[in-house]
């Protein structure tokens, strides 16, 4: 497990360490991970927009909640994704759902640019950093730049446009343009329930975010 250490501003960052191959879960498909490598997840920091650590598992624990794994906190798609999301679907609605459901957003960037994300995004929901990607390893997201073929519901402007204002978003945030996490790390969705993954996605290109209305239908808003 990554060392959680403190800058001398009270930033969190993460010793390096080589990512885990998790040879006995599949990248390639949408298997549920088996509760030993779970295990690993749950006692994994993640990190709060004020740099405050809490352990993955203490967001699903004895819970049912949808945790949504976005790539850079620069990718125009997943903003786009999570703006269409927050209109769709309201705390309230999921805390009517049976049984009552949270969702929380985990990035792959430093946890200085969450505000800053979250605004772009106008997204309302919790939103955590994960800098050292380990949780996507050890949950099989895998990593490419390629785009795919079909353009999803919740992409609102054209592919070129979101590169343009991708790349403009990481020109003008200076020197945290390296901050904004691995450009070619994809995401993915997994629900969890008893503690337990029930149902997951895993992207298989840069912009493939399950459907928003798919993605209600699973939580049963």
């Amino acid at each position: 497990m990554a060392t959680a250490v403190q800058t001398p501003t009270g930033v969190p960052t993460l010793d390096k360490v080589p990512l885990v191959s998790t040879v006995a879960y599949r990248r390639d498909s949408d298997e549920l991970p088996p509760g030993s490598l779970l295990q690993q997840c749950e006692d994994h920091w993640i990190y709060d927009k004020d740099g405050n650590s809490l352990t993955f598992g203490s967001l699903y624990n004895n819970r049912r909640c949808m945790v949504i794994f976005v790539r850079h906190f620069f990718c125009g798609i997943c903003q786009d994704y999570l703006r269409n999301l927050v209109a769709s679907i309201s705390t309230e609605t999921l805390a009517s759902a049976q049984p009552a459901t949270s969702l929380v957003v985990i990035g792959c960037g430093q946890p200085e640019l969450i505000g800053d994300y979250a605004a772009k995004s106008n997204c309302t929901f919790p939103i955590y950093a994960d800098p050292s990607r380990r949780l996507y390893d050890l949950l099989g997201m895998d990593t490419s730049f390629d785009r795919g073929s079909r353009r999803p519901d919740y992409q609102t402007t054209t592919f070129s446009a979101i590169v343009i204002k991708s790349l403009l978003q990481g020109i003008t945030a200076g020197r945290q343009a390296l901050k904004g996490g691995n450009f070619a790390q994809m995401g993915g969705e997994f629900l969890f329930e008893n503690n337990q993954v029930v149902w997951c996605y895993k992207m298989k290109n840069t912009r493939d975010h399950t459907e928003i209305e798919d993605l209600k239908g699973i939580m049963g808003v």
